[in-house]
């Protein structure tokens, strides 16, 4: 009675704890789970061998009743024993391993928050230097401001790949169980967010330089046909020693210099829109 008694105890015992670690294994958890189940499983190693006695108190009983019992039962009794073993083993075996899996999952899970983390630091100090971004004064300060935000978007770009890499470990992290949108998207849509924005900048300034580069050459342009008509009138009003012939020529200078006020009229009105357009983007 006695061995039966210990082979029904030691073997509910050890099914009952196989399932708890079985249980307690599940690494799709969310994280404060794992740390919980984690410690529950290092109690429960810790206190494993006080259970060694059931083990050795099956195989004592086993083997006293050996003597008195028929050979075939006899060798039921031995493969009990030896069942009975292997499974206190095998227990062991597994909870180690349980615990190892766990420890496994939660330090990815912790090597994925520290890459989160130096993602999401990166990207708020990126969206602080395009808020840093502010109106120049020369042509000079714009294109400069220019090539920083073109080296700024290469860097964005550049970043893209780790972006990609965090996102994915998330939704391998993640996809054992539910959880919100926003935990599998929040880095995704920031670097969206700041890839437009710097691009959308980058277009702005871009615009900004090509108006204050066009104002710039036009305005030149525009006085060095200023010039060239005060030369011509200069030469113009010029009255000595004058032949019939330079008479004629000086007239149909000026004729032609009367005709050239519409196209100045048009040089100087493109010019003064270029320069509001350049007034509006210009500290």
């Amino acid at each position: 009675y006695q061995y039966t008694k210990a082979v029904m105890e030691t073997s509910e015992w050890l099914t009952a704890t196989a399932n708890t670690v079985e249980l307690w294994g599940d690494n799709t958890l969310e994280r404060l789970s794992l740390h919980a189940n984690l410690e529950r499983l290092k109690s429960l190693q810790i206190s494993l061998p006080e259970e060694q006695p059931k083990v050795d108190n099956l195989r004592s009983c086993g083997i006293k009743v050996i003597p008195g019992t028929l050979e075939s039962g006899q060798i039921n009794i031995r493969s009990q024993i030896d069942t009975t073993t292997q499974e206190w083993q095998g227990l062991l075996s597994s909870v180690q391993l349980t615990i190892d899996s766990l420890e496994n999952k939660i330090k990815q899970w912790q090597e994925y928050e520290i890459l989160k983390d130096v993602c999401l630091t990166w990207l708020r100090d990126t969206d602080t230097k395009l808020h840093a971004f502010d109106l120049n004064s020369t042509l000079k300060e714009k294109t400069d401001q220019l090539e920083t935000l073109k080296s700024l978007q290469g860097e964005v770009k550049a970043k893209e790949l780790e972006i990609d890499t965090v996102t994915e470990r998330s939704q391998q992290l993640h996809k054992e169980h539910t959880m919100r949108t926003s935990h599998l998207t929040e880095l995704s849509v920031k670097y969206q967010n700041i890839s437009s924005k710097v691009k959308d900048l980058f277009s702005k300034w871009q615009q900004h330089v090509g108006t204050h580069s066009e104002y710039e050459a036009k305005l030149g342009e525009c006085n060095t046909w200023i010039s060239d008509i005060n030369l011509k009138l200069v030469r113009a009003q010029d009255m000595s020693m004058l032949t019939q012939n330079d008479i004629e020529a000086k007239i149909s200078t000026l004729n032609d210099l009367i005709l050239c006020k519409d196209e100045g009229f048009g040089k100087v009105q493109n010019i003064v829109e270029l320069a509001q357009s350049v007034l509006a983007n210009t500290s």
